[in-house]
């Protein structure tokens, strides 16, 4: 039971984590990295070229955040029954369905 919970909460989490990404007048995350990137380099006047590795580097931490997102949900989906499995499923797939034009 307690690592029902446990599964749980940090399901919750990451659909949280994951609706805070989209959190800024619903856009999606890239652009909420681009955002910030541009608030960074107006408070730090970064040059262009700082800017561009800095994006490099965010690029990569979305990337990396992603892989570790599907890596955390294959992990978490061991603990759940075929039921959860597939409202868990579901879920994703119909957040997918109104999130499409993010994808790239």
């Amino acid at each position: 039971m307690k690592k029902l919970l446990a599964v749980i909460v940090i399901a919750s989490s990451f659909l949280m984590s994951a609706q805070a990404l989209h959190a800024e007048n619903d856009t999606p995350p890239h652009h909420n990295a681009e955002r910030m990137l541009d608030r960074m380099a107006e408070r730090l006047n970064l040059t262009e070229d700082q800017k561009n590795n800095i994006s490099v580097i965010k690029k990569e931490e979305f990337a990396k955040i992603r892989a570790l997102r599907e890596e955390n949900r294959t992990r978490i989906e061991g603990y759940l029954t075929e039921e959860q499995k597939q409202k868990m499923n579901s879920r994703k797939k119909s957040c997918n369905k109104s999130d499409r034009h993010y994808k790239h």
